[in-house]
């Protein structure tokens, strides 16, 4: 992830990952990594790369639902 975004961009610090783990509903899970692409390219490039290693992938909007 950080060769696609830049190691600014992604958050793998549990103390960081927390907000993270919850939105409006009642479930939870932390998340291992959290990335913030800037553009359509990155989105590509972070499916890509987690599809190769079979990771999955949840888009967050606002963290409301």
């Amino acid at each position: 992830m950080r060769e696609v975004v830049g190691g600014e961009h992604v958050l793998h610090k549990p103390e960081d990952l927390l907000v993270y783990e919850l939105d409006g509903t009642i479930d939870r899970s932390l998340p291992e990594a959290v990335v913030f692409p800037a553009n359509t390219a990155e989105v590509q490039g972070i499916v890509r790369a987690c599809n190769a290693l079979d990771v999955p992938v949840t888009p967050r909007g606002a963290g409301t639902g």
